[in-house]
Formats: C-alpha cells, structure tokens, sequence
C-alpha cells in the first residue's frame, strides 16, 4: 500500500527531526528543537498535513522540501496528489518535469548581458541559461516546494516584439520565488504574473518577497497556496490590469 503524503512527513520528522521531537496530541502537529542552531527549548514545528515548517526562534517558515536543503538531507518523498479537477498527474507530466530538471542541470547561471535582461533591465538573480541561449526561469510547487518546471525565453524577440516563452513541465501551481527569498517576515509578498515583472519588484523592494506565477491562470493557484503558507503576510497581485491587496 502507497504511504500517504501525511505519513511520509510524520516518518520525515521521526527521521531528521528527533532531537527532543515528538508528534503532539493533535496529531498533525511535530514539535522539536532545531538542529540547525543551539536550541535547548523546543521551537520548531511541522505541520504534517501541509508539509510546512516555522521555527518560532527566529520566525524562518518554509516547506519541508525547503528545510530538508537546510539541514543537508534528502527531502520527502512525496506522492502524486489530486488536483482539484481529481486527476492524478499522468506520466508524461511526470516525464515533463524530469526534462526540466535535466534541462535546469545542463544550464549555466544567467549574466545581466543576457539579452532579455538586458532589454527589460532586471537582474539575472538565480536564473540559468540552456545550451541553446534561452533563458531559463525555474518552477517549483508552490506547495512542496519541489522543482517542477522551466520557462525558457528565447534570446530574440519576434517580429512582433514579443519574447517566445516555452513551459517544461506542468504549470499550475507553479511558482518562481525570485533569487529564492522569502524577504522579511512582516514585508508584502507580491505576486507577478511574469518573470520580468517579478524581477524589477524586487529590485525596487528587495526586503519583499516576489513570485511569478507564469501567467494570468495561474495566479489564484499560486495565491491560494502563499495565503495558506503565510496566513499573516500582506499579499499584494501586480497584475497587468494593475494591483491589488489581498
């Protein structure tokens, strides 16, 4: 029989997190210390159902796939879910997502000269570049956390003055978390609906935390899984049509 997500997370904690850890009666709940620091009272917990953390020490929250690369060990190994249209990603999304990876591998990290960012003036931050020139934009769950898909733009625009993007692996849900921080805990996350866009916001307000969310019909994907991540942060769209606080 398959381990569900909720098992696999509570075995994770038994795993990794012993140190003084233990599942409170709630029973979704993993209280322990934090291994990554002197911590003698216990102050980090898991929330087992949505595979998040928060070490009330210092007020760090993530994912469990985000705090495993903290602590240097391999993450959860989750099992496909059900998408709210209850269907069960299919292999070749699966094998979509492995192209990506491999493609993310074969990369080298983005310089400003790279004619996108140089058009749209925004830095390379983590960004990659592919073997063939195309610029790589990664994607990861917005949920798990884990790597999912890529967005390359072309190093040319068209003849209409448009940049030709081209997804790898599955989109919804996906998110790009620009340079890969969160900001700070009581700064506005904004989401963008693209990556140049998510870029130049964080130029501008580098203590906020900027996603892109790949477009118009993913944003309320990628927002409802933020607003269950960070109950309590400002959430801000920068859509095209303008912006919203949520």
């Amino acid at each position: 029989k398959t381990m569900s997500n909720v098992d696999t997370a509570r075995l994770w904690c038994e795993t990794h997190l012993s140190r003084n850890g233990s599942l409170q009666r709630d029973g979704v709940t993993w209280l322990c210390s934090n291994p990554t620091r002197e911590d003698h009272e216990p102050s980090l917990s898991v929330d087992i159902q949505k595979r998040c953390f928060k070490d009330h020490g210092t007020n760090e929250s993530g994912t469990l796939t985000e705090l495993a690369s903290l602590l240097g060990v391999e993450g959860p190994a989750w099992e496909a879910e059900e998408s709210r249209e209850g269907k069960i990603p299919s292999a070749r999304a699966r094998d979509a997502s492995d192209d990506a990876v491999r493609l993310w591998k074969s990369g080298r990290p983005a310089t400003p000269d790279h004619p996108y960012l140089a058009a749209k003036g925004v830095a390379p931050f983590d960004l990659r570049i592919a073997l063939d020139g195309r610029l790589m934009v990664p994607g990861y769950d917005a949920v798990t956390g884990s790597f999912r898909m890529i967005q390359t733009i072309a190093p040319k625009p068209d003849e209409s003055g448009k940049w030709p993007k081209r997804d790898t692996g599955p989109v919804r849900g996906a998110l790009w978390l620009v340079g890969n921080d969160r900001g700070a805990d009581d700064s506005s996350l904004v989401i963008a609906e693209g990556p140049s866009t998510a870029a130049a916001i964080k130029m501008m307000f580098p203590a906020m935390a900027a996603v892109c969310s790949f477009g118009t019909s993913n944003l309320p994907a990628v927002y409802e899984a933020l607003r269950s991540r960070f109950p309590s942060r400002e959430i801000v769209i920068a859509s095209d049509s303008g912006t919203e606080e949520l």
